[in-house]
């Protein structure tokens, strides 16, 4: 009898300590699965691509380009981009801007826009101006002519914003630096150039072509 107590008080310690071990792995596979996924939504707090929107824009010159056959323009426009990380500082330089039209590939100038650094979750207005430099003795092609001519008769010209910009960010708790890379952000536009006062923008799309490791895995 006292051989079956004992036996019966050892089966019983046997299964309080492999139940405290079962309940450990699976408190510790828990803890575990919980650090993954709360790490993987801070990371991806922390990784969004910064976004551009054109709020305003007008461009003069159309009427004297047609009557000179050569682009003699000079655009004014206020681009917003904001930084939407979590944890995430972001160093822009100045930034290089061309002005073209979607089709015939027109050339309306080039401008430059002073760098800035821009902390999480902050908003901030790129203003500046593209004024076109025409070579000596260029001209307009027939059918660079024939667009602005039906743009002007249409109210209607359709043309894109080409952004490159040095930058660098980190991201993160620990503060993680990505090294100096090419940003590129490309936007295009609805405008009326028959607008002479005001914004002419009717429609606008940017879209960030290039931001290191972020166009790749972290929209």
């Amino acid at each position: 009898m006292e051989l079956i107590q004992k036996w019966k008080n050892r089966s019983w310690k046997k299964n309080v300590v492999s139940g405290c071990i079962c309940f450990l792995v699976l408190a510790a596979l828990i803890t575990i699965s919980l650090y993954v996924i709360l790490n993987g939504s801070v990371r991806e707090r922390d990784h969004k691509l910064p976004v551009f929107h054109v709020k305003e824009f007008n461009m003069s010159g159309l009427d004297q380009s047609l009557t000179e056959n050569r682009i003699s323009s000079q655009s004014f426009f206020v681009i917003e981009t904001t930084n939407r990380g979590q944890h995430m500082d972001i160093w822009y330089d100045t930034f290089m801007l061309k002005l073209e039209s979607q089709s015939k590939s027109i050339s309306f100038g080039n401008g430059t826009v002073p760098g800035f650094y821009q902390g999480s979750k902050n908003t901030t207005f790129i203003v500046g101006n593209m004024t076109s430099l025409p070579a000596a003795g260029e001209s307009l092609l027939a059918d660079q002519q024939l667009l602005l001519q039906d743009a002007r008769a249409n109210q209607l010209l359709q043309l894109i914003i080409r952004i490159e910009v040095e930058t660098r960010y980190s991201y993160g708790s620990r503060n993680k630096q990505i090294p100096t890379f090419t940003a590129e952000v490309s936007c295009k536009l609805d405008v009326n150039p028959q607008i002479t006062a005001g914004s002419q923008l009717l429609w606008e799309s940017c879209e960030v072509v290039q931001f290191d490791c972020l166009t790749d895995i972290c929209h």
